[in-house]
């Protein structure tokens, strides 16, 4: 009986001192753990999370040779190619989907006179021809980059901003259509666009160029860019604001125009509305992705069952693969 008695005693004995021992090496986590934290940059809470996602996203354009939109095609009309190896199409959307639009206006001494006024013009044609659930970026071009409204679906409010909009100062283009896509890029809906509304003149940026064009290969934003006449040939750092404006609309994968007229702006607004409503939403993921920076090519095609119908495709031609850093 004393055995007994004598081995539970044992037991019991064992058993707290293991607990101690569990208790002790639990605290001592708990103090490391809470000193690394305390360590940390930044609290927990504020600091960023960084997203490891495959899934590539851009918006297609397709049009006749008369550069009117063409509607009504399905995902086994598209071809994706990345790197010349053909891809799955995970994702397509064809619907008239609502978008998620900034509008990047030049207000700088460049535009006074005239060309503002058949920017702002244009611009309230575009805007009253937009979808009710459009939500909009306001971006005003001047000495610097300055947020207007920050999404908004109130086209009233949107003009009124605009007509007391006077053109001075010199022009920070390139941090504007940075701030556009930083905007635009959380916006609500999956169709994102930066449009832009300048003579592409470009003197007082914080941004280079290149720069710029390396953000556009990491965003799923299509610019469309609308040149205002005069300086269009005026040299930004070597390259004049036609091309400018170009470049950055054809690594998006979107469109630029240079009417010569009233008329023409009008008549470029008009497609643009209509080119946005048309627009392509496709997704794939690439089978050897990784978050590396490095650029990956992509190519689109689009085949229809009328082989005589020759149609034109304007899409993102490359993207660079990075994590993405979402704020809390």
């Amino acid at each position: 009986m004393c055995m007994r008695v004598d081995r539970i005693s044992f037991l019991t004995n064992r058993f707290m001192n293991a607990c101690l021992v569990f208790l002790f090496v639990l605290f001592s986590f708990c103090k490391i753990s809470g000193q690394e934290q305390n360590n940390s940059p930044l609290p927990i809470n504020e600091q960023p999370i960084v997203i490891n996602t495959n899934l590539i996203t851009f918006n297609v354009s397709v049009t006749n040779p008369n550069g009117l939109a063409v509607s009504g095609l399905s995902k086994e009309n598209f071809t994706v190619l990345e790197n010349k190896i053909p891809q799955e199409i995970n994702f397509f959307s064809n619907e008239d989907a609502p978008a998620s639009i900034s509008i990047v206006l030049d207000t700088s001494g460049s535009m006074s006179g005239k060309k503002i006024d058949l920017a702002k013009q244009a611009l309230a044609d575009f805007i009253q021809t937009s979808k009710e659930q459009d939500e909009f970026f306001l971006i005003d071009v001047g000495s610097k980059a300055s947020l207007l409204l920050d999404r908004t679906r109130d086209s009233e409010a949107i003009l009124q901003k605009f007509n007391f909009v006077e053109p001075k100062g010199n022009t920070a283009l390139f941090d504007a259509i940075e701030l556009g896509i930083e905007r635009v890029t959380k916006g609500t809906h999956y169709k994102k666009i930066v449009l832009i509304i300048s003579d592409g003149e470009d003197n007082n940026s914080r941004l280079s160029f290149r720069k710029l064009k390396n953000l556009l290969k990491e965003s799923n934003a299509t610019i469309y860019a609308v040149g205002i006449d005069s300086n269009l040939n005026s040299q930004t750092k070597g390259l004049s604001g036609r091309a400018a404006l170009s470049e950055l609309a054809t690594v998006s994968g979107g469109k630029s125009y240079f009417p010569d007229n009233s008329e023409q702006l009008a008549d470029v607004f008009d497609k643009i509305s209509l080119e946005i409503r048309h627009l392509y939403s496709i997704g794939y993921y690439p089978a050897d992705f990784a978050a590396d920076g490095k650029v990956r090519h992509v190519s689109v095609k689009v085949k229809t069952s009328d082989e005589s119908t020759r149609l034109i495709v304007h899409s993102k031609k490359e993207y660079r693969a990075e994590p993405i850093n979402i704020d809390r």
